[in-house]
């Protein structure tokens, strides 16, 4: 009601999808002066999903979009050129480099986390600094 058209969550790997629904099902429709009416808010959950945990980025799925932590770091390595990566290879860009499905995931090149040394990609990620 008061202008807000969606939110950014986070750490929502340390919650329950179930737990995320419930708070989510409370949210109002979107304004219907600025927006149509029964637009719902839009959601991305920061889900750092590398492999090899049990909590996934798809468990989230069906709640919003999820944040896609590879896409920068992987990027990153196109972009320096390391393990003889070339720019031709980005022609599959996308779900073909195992990324999480387009209409799931938001992406992204730098974040707060990873200029901290969390999230992932570590030197991969490409900064201002890198312009």
């Amino acid at each position: 009601d008061m202008g807000v058209a969606g939110f950014r969550v986070d750490a929502c790997k340390h919650m329950w999808p179930g737990d995320l629904q419930a708070v989510y099902s409370q949210l109002h429709d979107l304004n219907t002066q600025w927006f149509p009416a029964e637009s719902r808010p839009f959601i991305f959950q920061e889900v750092i999903d590398l492999g090899g945990e049990p909590i996934t980025a798809s468990q989230y799925y069906d709640l919003g979009r999820v944040t896609e932590f590879k896409y920068g770091a992987k990027l990153g390595t196109v972009i320096r050129k390391w393990n003889n990566e070339k720019l031709r290879y980005l022609v599959n860009w996308g779900e073909g480099w195992g990324f999480m499905p387009s209409d799931k995931s938001l992406v992204f090149v730098d974040n707060h986390d990873n200029q901290r040394g969390h999230g992932a990609g570590g030197a991969a990620i490409l900064t201002f600094w890198d312009a």
